[in-house]
């Protein structure tokens, strides 16, 4: 009798552990709810890209600073004077520079 006691559960229990159920859920609905709005606004993103060549001889130009004017971002080309800007979709100028 003492054993049936200890092994069956009382109702506070069960019911504790429905509302750490229903807790769980909601959780995992905010976690799923959060990662689509985040890939929602990374599809917001466009991207400028080029090559940077010198125009006398055709070779690229590693090392080139890329920079949008209006924006206080830029980058710098790779070693083939490619580069890539991450960027709100619209319209920009890009200015480019180079020390030799």
């Amino acid at each position: 009798m003492i054993q049936d006691f200890i092994t069956k559960p009382v109702e506070s229990e069960i019911l504790e552990l429905e509302i750490r159920n229903i807790y769980m859920i909601k959780k995992l609905f905010a976690v799923i709810v959060l990662l689509g709005v985040a890939h929602w606004a990374s599809a917001q993103t466009g991207e400028i890209r080029g090559k940077i060549i010198e125009k006398s001889t055709g070779e690229p130009m590693a090392g080139a600073n890329v920079v949008i004017e209006s924006l206080t971002i830029g980058t710098t080309a790779d070693l083939d004077g490619n580069y890539s800007l991450k960027v709100a979709p619209g319209t920009y100028t890009v200015k480019i520079s180079f020390v030799s």
